[in-house]
């Protein structure tokens, strides 16, 4: 299952592309995405899972929060980092999400940023630069405003890891999934282009 799902996931990169060279805008591609995968969830928890539906304020609260940070706005930085630069690129600046959930994992739940972490970390960010460039900049397509876009998505991934970290044990995954996806389409919609496909 996790090698699946990382299979999966590393074809996103390269599925956005397509799209966006069939003309598709990221604000089509983001919503569509949410669409379809409202459609699916709700429907199969509903049919397998119906008990998990339930959910307190508490509950919707955090999937809000979810929604809009680690649905609504990763798509979009995301699927504009790829616009702008590469995928390669985009994926690569994602990769800076550890740093940032290491950092707020010490703010927020006090866990040690010890040594071990820290050379993980610097090698992680080595690891970026030279799996991006092969050690040469010239050979990476850089533009600040989507170096910014995939920086961006690697921070709010990271949100989606810290704040799940907060309600894991009161909520099952799916109900996560669904309703913080649920909540970014409703968010979204307002700035989407429904008819565009």
């Amino acid at each position: 299952m996790v090698a699946a799902a990382g299979i999966l996931w590393g074809t996103i990169g390269i599925q956005v592309k397509t799209l966006l060279n069939y003309q598709l805008s990221v604000q089509a591609i983001v919503l569509w995405r949410m669409v379809f995968a409202v459609l699916i969830l709700f429907p199969f928890i509903f049919f397998t899972k119906r008990e998990i539906l339930k959910v307190d304020l508490r509950g919707i609260a955090y999937f809000s929060i979810i929604g809009i940070c680690s649905q609504f706005l990763f798509n979009i930085l995301y699927f504009s980092a790829i616009q702008k630069t590469t995928v390669a690129t985009a994926v690569t600046l994602l990769y800076t999400a550890p740093i940032f959930i290491a950092v707020m994992a010490r703010i927020f739940y006090k866990e040690l940023f010890t040594p071990f972490k820290t050379v993980a970390l610097l090698l992680c960010i080595g690891g970026c630069f030279f799996a991006a460039t092969g050690g040469s900049m010239d050979t990476l397509k850089l533009n600040l405003p989507g170096v910014l876009m995939g920086v961006g998505a690697g921070f709010t991934f990271a949100l989606l890891i810290i704040i799940t970290k907060a309600i894991i044990n009161d909520y099952h995954q799916l109900t996560i999934i669904a309703y913080s996806i649920g909540f970014g389409l409703l968010f979204y919609l307002p700035f989407s282009h429904p008819l565009e496909i």
